[in-house]
C-alpha cells in the first residue's frame, strides 16, 4: 500500500511511498508571503492534495493531527491556531471527497513510536528525527520533511500490522 503522510504546516513535511519501504520525503511551502492571508494557504494546500492524490493515488494519508492550542505553552496565537487546524481540515476534506483512506496520527504517538519517547519537547524532536532520518539514509532536507518521515514510518507500522491480520 502506498502511504502519502504530511506533518501541515505553512513549510508542510511530505513522505510519499510504499509501506514498509524507503518514502521520498519533501517539502512543500505553502506561505507564498509572510503577510499571505490563511485563506490562500488553505487554498495552495488543497490544491496540491488535490492533484496528488488525483495522480498519485496514494491508498492512504496519514496526516499529523493539530495540537491543542492550550497545550503550546504560550507560543500560540490565533493566527497559528487557524493555520494549523484550518490546514487540517482543509487537507482531511479534500482527501475525504476524493476517496482517499484517512489516518489521523497524533504527535505523541508517531514520536513514541519512532523515537521512543512522545512527550519529548519539540525542538528536540525535530533534532531527534533529522538525525534518524540520517541513520536511515533517508535524505531530510529540513525537520519538517524528516517528521513526515517519522509519521510515515508510524503509519507503515499501522498499514503493515492490518495486512498481516488480514
Amino acid at each position: 500500500m502506498r502511504i502519502l503522510a504530511l506533518d501541515p504546516a505553512t513549510n508542510m513535511g511530505v513522505a510519499d511511498g510504499l509501506a514498509g519501504g524507503v518514502p521520498k520525503l519533501s517539502v512543500v511551502r505553502l506561505r507564498l508571503k509572510p503577510e499571505g492571508e490563511a485563506e490562500d494557504l488553505f487554498g495552495r494546500a488543497g490544491e496540491w492534495l488535490w492533484r496528488r492524490i488525483v495522480l498519485g493515488k496514494p491508498d492512504v494519508l496519514a496526516i499529523e493531527q493539530p495540537i491543542p492550542p492550550m497545550k503550546m505553552k504560550g507560543v500560540t496565537s490565533y493566527q497559528m491556531t487557524k493555520i494549523s487546524h484550518g490546514l487540517y481540515g482543509a487537507l482531511i476534506g479534500i482527501a475525504k471527497a476524493a476517496g482517499a483512506e484517512v489516518m489521523p496520527v497524533h504527535i505523541a504517538t508517531w514520536r513514541k513510536c519512532v523515537l521512543g519517547h512522545g512527550r519529548m519537547p519539540g525542538a528536540d524532536a525535530k533534532r531527534a528525527m533529522m538525525e534518524q532520518c540520517r541513520r536511515l539514509g533517508w535524505a531530510a532536507e529540513t525537520h519538517d520533511a524528516a517528521e513526515a518521515g517519522g509519521i510515515f514510518v508510524y503509519a507503515s507500522g499501522v498499514v503493515l500490522d492490518k495486512a498481516r491480520a488480514a
